[in-house]
């Protein structure tokens, strides 16, 4: 009976001792009652199950680090346990400059400064307004893209410009080009066709960015197809006619004698080479009476083939800006083209070709950059000065010919350089070159 008494008095200290004690300790109670009745208790575990307790967690550390798209992971680790856990790093986001550089008919680029990415941003534009019959403007007030704009009609069955203006759209045939993946205005095959392929009368032309075919379907125009001699051009039968051009932001194409003359002057004194045009054919536009052409700044340009502009007067383009994309250059691509006295040179340039810009008699002086690679014979010959984005090492790779020396002797060559130096050059106020 005391026996008795005395466990159910332990017990109820144990319960006590259990309730009061710290989180992270163990309990164990060993009572040695004597007597017989020790089978009572033998071989009982008598401490408690382990508690739990809480972390003293240490600093996070990065396993693997966020970018500007992808998120990361860390993990961080318990100081008295040993317990790991982990946790997401958010993607960072990209971060934009405070520079455009580019920009297109999609909006305007920002690179970010972590990884280079192009970020998009809407442009902001004032409106469609007329202007005349060629143009409307509009502009956008973060970036200044577009300006004057020329007018697009929106397909062959609708001619209504966004600016209101009604477009003339007339005389045009449209047929699938398998090289070029989509409908065209199509180049003659044969005599018989060479009157058939345009048909209209009027000064001014725009070329719809969408052919509607007879079941309703719209398809994007994508360009003029390429012709195999002048009078097969597709707009051969328009010698003597046609002015004004206005070709679509659909274009990725011009071919060979698209408005080419084989010989004589045409009346073709206007027309735009759309952003994303990539190719200009051999002599689209030779022996044209072109006073302007406009070329997208930030377009996908990367050859004028042969004879493309040769002998276009360019009377109201005296300086002519090439876009950044162009690469190459053909043979008398520019040839005898002598209003022009100014031209800029994108940093991709990598050929240009013999007699590309030969007899352009008012051209007195070049930038060309350190990325061209070869000249064909007789490309200049009227140039006093040549301001080079190079070495003179990099400058005998590329006139391998010994183009300058033979065809304009007294062609003085300047080096570019950073720092000063004899006999070079650096861009001074407004970009203009200028010696040390």
């Amino acid at each position: 009976m005391k026996k008795t008494k005395l466990l159910t008095s332990v017990a109820a200290l144990a319960l006590v001792l259990g309730l009061g004690a710290c989180e992270t300790g163990d309990i164990n109670i060993n009572v040695d009652l004597g007597g017989d009745d020790s089978s009572d208790t033998a071989g009982a575990d008598t401490s408690s199950e382990e508690g739990e307790h809480e972390h003293t967690w240490g600093e996070w550390v990065t396993d693997v680090a966020a970018t500007c798209e992808e998120d990361g992971t860390q993990k961080r680790t318990c100081t008295v346990c040993g317990q790991e856990e982990t946790d997401v790093i958010p993607a960072t986001g990209h971060q934009p400059g405070t520079e455009i550089v580019k920009k297109d008919e999609f909006g305007h680029y920002f690179e970010c400064t972590v990884c280079g990415y192009l970020i998009l941003e809407d442009h902001t534009f004032t409106g469609d307004t007329y202007v005349d019959e060629y143009y409307h403007s509009n502009t956008c007030t973060v970036c200044q893209y577009g300006g004057l704009q020329v007018h697009e009609a929106p397909s062959n069955l609708d001619n209504k410009c966004v600016c209101g203006a009604e477009l003339n759209i007339t005389g045009l045939t449209y047929k699938y080009d398998d090289s070029l993946g989509g409908y065209a205005i199509p180049a003659a095959t044969k005599d018989a066709e060479k009157e058939t392929i345009y048909t209209g009368t009027g000064e001014t032309l725009f070329i719809p960015k969408q052919y509607i075919d007879d079941d309703g379907v719209a398809h994007d125009v994508v360009g003029i197809s390429k012709a195999s001699k002048a009078d097969y051009g597709a707009f051969a039968s328009a010698f003597g006619t046609l002015k004004n051009v206005g070709l679509p932001s659909t274009f990725t194409y011009i071919g060979a004698y698209a408005f080419g003359q084989a010989s004589g002057l045409g009346t073709l004194e206007r027309v735009n080479i759309p952003a994303h045009v990539t190719y200009i054919g051999e002599a689209a536009f030779k022996y044209e009476s072109l006073k302007t052409v406009s070329f997208a700044s930030y377009g996908d340009l990367e050859t004028i083939y042969d004879g493309a502009f040769t002998s276009a007067p360019f009377t109201d383009t005296e300086d002519l800006v090439l876009p950044e994309s162009l690469k190459e250059i053909g043979k008398t691509a520019f040839q005898k083209c002598t209003s022009i006295k100014t031209v800029h040179f994108g940093y991709k340039l990598e050929t240009i070709g013999s007699s590309g810009f030969n007899g352009c008699s008012a051209l007195d002086w070049v930038i060309l950059p350190d990325s061209l690679q070869s000249l064909g014979s007789g490309t200049f010959n009227t140039l006093n000065t040549v301001y080079y984005g190079g070495t003179a090492e990099q400058w005998e790779l590329v006139d391998t010919d010994t183009v300058f020396s033979t065809t304009i002797p007294n062609c003085k060559i300047y080096y570019y350089s950073e720092t000063q130096a004899s006999g070079c050059w650096y861009y001074g106020e407004e970009g203009t070159p200028t010696l040390w």
